[in-house]
């Protein structure tokens, strides 16, 4: 999947993802050279996003999934 953002920018990927029994959405981006994973969430009448943004270079670190894991919703 691949939705333009800007001229600079675009989505990677889209997915389905459950945050504590809560429908979510997991979204990898790239947006003037910076990559950008987040989980956005919707719970009634709130949004959560978490997000991670990261360089080429850190694009593997456990870090980064160890932290998007991390969030829950009470």
């Amino acid at each position: 999947m691949q939705s333009n953002l800007s001229s600079s920018g675009y989505v990677e990927s889209s997915s389905d993802r459950s945050i504590s029994g809560r429908p979510g959405r997991n979204i990898q981006t790239t947006l003037q050279g910076t990559h950008i994973r987040l989980i956005a969430c919707i719970d009634a009448d709130r949004v959560y996003i978490v997000e991670v943004d990261y360089t080429s270079a850190e694009a593997n670190s456990p870090d980064s999934e160890r932290f998007l894991g991390s969030f829950t919703l009470p």
